[in-house]
């Protein structure tokens, strides 16, 4: 009988607490029935900056959605925006300042106006800094040089690097205006129209880290300057003035393949015999002072540095030529004396040696009382093997006159 009567007494608390149980259950159901939760953030661009960032939050259709809460570094830190809806997607954007360099984790919320809030969502991103900054190089400038009429710079970069979006340009035009320009990060060569001569370019690359990044990134300044102005002759207006005296064509290099902007083979040869030093004579069709020659040399077949190359030369002009091939009536505007570069005997060269004469020999003429000259004698003095001919293949002349 006892034992009847303690089955009946736990069985009765056990109903009990299973009806209890299923009363806060129920409670607990209607409580979340009861609960408002107002639209989650639909979705969350991070847009990072120099120790800032900016949150672009695109919010769902949920009308009741008045605020939207940030939390960071743990919870530690928050902000808020306000929200001002139109019936559509709209998008809030929250901009936080004063950040350290370095990554964040984000928690978003959304709000109403009676405070109900919405499940969180979730987002990382990156802060940058003086140490991303420290980071950046800028291009390098592999050289300036003129357009042939001496209108325009070209400038010749290098490639942009990763993240590079271009550079910015700062330079001086003739009239002494400050001007500003932007190369883009795809550009390896750019022009300068319209500049002052020997002025001071600066330039600094530009850089965005990410392509939602609100700021953009930049180098320090670096500065080149610009050349003096000149122009190359119109080499079309170049002609043979063949004098009493001069050394005429040999082997069928014509004195006009001297112009004919053939690089290469055939040039002008002058035949052997009659000793040095042997001249010609050119007629370049206006009359200028000449400020820069370059000539090319022979080059394959064990030419270069070699025979008949010019050695020693000079450079003589005059306006009115002396017809019996005399030097009365010219001046000299030239000494020059071809290099090589390695310094090797006289029959052996490197491959620096090669270029640099594949490149051309530069000369400048020196002096501002050189006079205006329309008719030009190249005069070699001396070949490279001592040998009585001469050959070049190509010559080129500038001059700082305008036009």
């Amino acid at each position: 009988m006892k034992k009847a009567t303690y089955f009946f007494a736990s069985l009765m608390a056990f109903a009990g607490m299973l009806w209890l149980s299923c009363s806060k259950m129920d409670d607990y159901k209607q409580h979340l029935k009861d609960r408002k939760y107002t639209g989650k953030v639909d979705t969350v661009i991070v847009q990072p900056g120099y120790k800032r960032l900016q949150l672009a939050l695109v919010l769902n259709n949920d009308p009741s959605i008045s605020r939207v809460r940030v939390y960071w570094s743990n919870r530690s830190d928050s902000a808020e925006v306000s929200v001002e809806r139109t019936g559509q997607a709209d998008t809030a954007r929250l901009m936080i300042e004063e950040l350290q360099e370095g990554n964040y984790n984000f928690e978003i919320i959304t709000l109403d106006a009676e405070g109900n809030r919405s499940i969180s969502t979730y987002a990382t991103g990156q802060v940058f800094g003086d140490s991303y900054v420290s980071t950046l190089n800028n291009r390098v400038l592999r050289g300036a040089s003129l357009t042939d009429d001496g209108s325009k710079v070209i400038l010749r970069w290098s490639s942009a690097l990763s993240g590079e979006i271009g550079l910015h340009v700062e330079y001086v035009d003739s009239r002494g205006r400050l001007q500003r320009t932007t190369v883009s990060a795809s550009e390896v060569v750019s022009e300068l129209p319209d500049y002052e001569e020997a002025s001071q370019m600066r330039y600094r690359a530009l850089y965005l880290p990410d392509e939602n990044a609100i700021d953009t990134f930049t180098t320090a300044y670096a500065q080149a300057t610009l050349p003096l102005f000149e122009r190359k002759l119109d080499k079309s207006r170049f002609r043979p003035l063949l004098l009493p005296t001069d050394a005429p064509d040999a082997y069928g290099w014509i004195m006009p393949f001297l112009w004919d902007e053939n690089y290469g083979e055939p040039g002008f040869h002058t035949p052997p015999g009659g000793g040095l030093p042997r001249w010609y004579t050119i007629d370049m069709g206006d009359a200028v002072r000449p400020h820069r020659l370059k000539f090319w040399q022979r080059i394959d077949g064990g030419f270069v540095f070699n025979r008949g190359n010019p050695k020693t030369f000079e450079v003589w002009g005059s306006n009115d030529p002396d017809t019996d091939g005399g030097w009365q009536n010219w001046v000299k505007l030239l000494d020059g004396e071809s290099i090589k570069p390695s310094g090797l005997p006289l029959g052996t060269v490197n491959e620096s040696d090669v270029a640099y004469a594949r490149g051309g020999e530069e000369f400048r003429f020196e002096g501002e009382m050189l006079p205006a000259v329309r008719y030009i004698r190249f005069k070699v003095v001396d070949t490279w093997s001592g040998e009585d001919f001469t050959h070049l293949l190509e010559l080129s002349l500038w001059t700082r006159d305008r036009l």
